[in-house]
Parts: C-alpha cells; sequence; structure tokens
C-alpha cells in the first residue's frame, strides 16, 4: 500500500525538476516550490493525513527557497551567433 503514494510522489518530484524558464531562472522561487511539493508528499507519506501533508509542504518551501536563495540569480544570453550561454543575472 505504501508503493503507490511513494510512486505519486515519486513522478510529481521528477515532473518538477524539468520546471525551468529558459531564458531566466530565480533559484529561490525553484526552490520554494520543488521543497514545498517534496516536502508535502513526504509528509503526506509519513503521516498518511493531510495535516502532515500541509506541514511538510511549508517546512519544504522554507527549505527550498532558503537553499535556493544561496545560488543566485542565472539568466540565459545569446551572442552574436545566437549561441545561449548562462552566467549571474
Amino acid at each position: 500500500m505504501l508503493m503507490k503514494p511513494l510512486g505519486v510522489a515519486l513522478v510529481a518530484s521528477i515532473g518538477l525538476a524539468g520546471c525551468q524558464t529558459p531564458f531566466s531562472s530565480n533559484s529561490t522561487t525553484n526552490g520554494a516550490i520543488i521543497g514545498g511539493v517534496t516536502g508535502a508528499a513526504v509528509g503526506a507519506v509519513a503521516t498518511r493525513s493531510a495535516g502532515g501533508a500541509l506541514v511538510g509542504a511549508g517546512v519544504g518551501a522554507l527549505a527550498g527557497a532558503a537553499i535556493g536563495s544561496q545560488y543566485g540569480r542565472t539568466c540565459a544570453y545569446k551572442d552574436r551567433r545566437g549561441r545561449i550561454f548562462y552566467a549571474r543575472c
């Protein structure tokens, strides 16, 4: 019975891992989103309750935002030849 919620949480976290805008990225926001979803999944699986999912989402979002803010903002730029490169904004 534990495998079904765990599988759903795994699929959701893998899907969110690819969420990033193509030409700019805010690490704090991305960290909060990924941390919140992962925290909600872990909280739901661990406690098997909606309350646990809410607490997990809150804690995960705060932790993800704190970790993401340490990395700064990264933007994508195009050079004259159309090649894309990434650098700090």
